[in-house]
């Protein structure tokens, strides 16, 4: 089974109700998702748009297929690698894409036994009544199944650009992110630079933050340079040049005001 955010690791009865009726719509979702590819031959790169082009048809099949036997297993997953998360978030969206109805979102029915169960163990009427809400929501299904949301594309693409520019500043930031993990889903540019970006660290090459913003604000200074139709700019003009260049490489960039003289 997949754990759910909710509660620490040791769960009681009630919690472990709670996780597998959670999870026995998981699996009614993903048998029908596997149903539908195998009955449609369909090519997953349609449904399931992968980051890395180097994943095949196959290869995303049998992924499906061990996400079925994680949600179908007793055993409760702490935590699920970042590809199984990001397929699982697709099927999700499959699933309601494909549903006229939103009452049919959720195929299993809430036991009464159950939600008297949730009502006398979270003490007060709030904590019940979230739990509640939250696994017969089918939108919350895309927030209590997840830690968080770094597997989808621009999450990552954007923790892959924190750690390109300065590894030792991401370490310090994401102390428990191992982009590894994600390399599967990783562009194929992205993931080039990552990898060539670890053998720099592993050879002790690892830039400071302040070379980094240095060489960049160089590299915007010389494109300033380069540009003939600056020559005889205003100096506002070219204030704004810099700015817009350091915005593109994702800085916060502020102009000073114009009412200086």
């Amino acid at each position: 089974m997949i754990c759910l955010d909710f509660w620490p690791n040791k769960l009681g009865d009630t919690e472990l109700k709670v996780t597998r009726y959670v999870n026995d719509n998981l699996l009614i979702i993903i048998r029908c998702f596997i149903d539908f590819l195998s009955d449609n031959d369909f090519d997953t790169h349609y449904l399931l748009p992968v980051q890395n082009l180097k994943v095949t048809n196959e290869e995303w099949k049998e992924l499906v297929n061990n996400l079925y036997y994680m949600v179908q297993s007793d055993t409760i997953r702490d935590c699920i690698k970042p590809k199984y998360s990001y397929l699982l978030y697709l099927i999700l969206e499959w699933w309601e894409a494909c549903s006229d109805n939103e009452d049919e979102l959720i195929p299993v029915e809430l036991d009464e036994e159950l939600v008297q169960e949730v009502s006398e163990e979270f003490k007060t009427d709030e904590d019940a009544s979230c739990v509640l809400d939250a696994i017969t929501n089918y939108r919350e299904y895309y927030n209590f199944l997840f830690e968080d949301h770094d597997f989808l594309p621009e999450s990552l693409e954007k923790l892959i650009i924190i750690y390109l520019r300065s590894p030792k500043l991401f370490h310090a930031l994401f102390t428990d992110v191992d982009l590894e993990e994600y390399r599967d889903l990783m562009p194929g540019d992205l993931q080039e630079q990552f990898d060539e970006t670890k053998i720099q660290v592993s050879k002790g090459e690892d830039k400071g933050i302040e070379q980094i913003v240095c060489e960049d604000v160089i590299y915007c200074c010389e494109r300033l340079q380069a540009d003939y139709t600056l020559r005889d700019a205003l100096e506002d003009v070219i204030n704004d040049r810099l700015r817009n260049l350091l915005d593109a490489k994702n800085y916060i960039a502020k102009d000073q005001t114009r009412q200086g003289v």
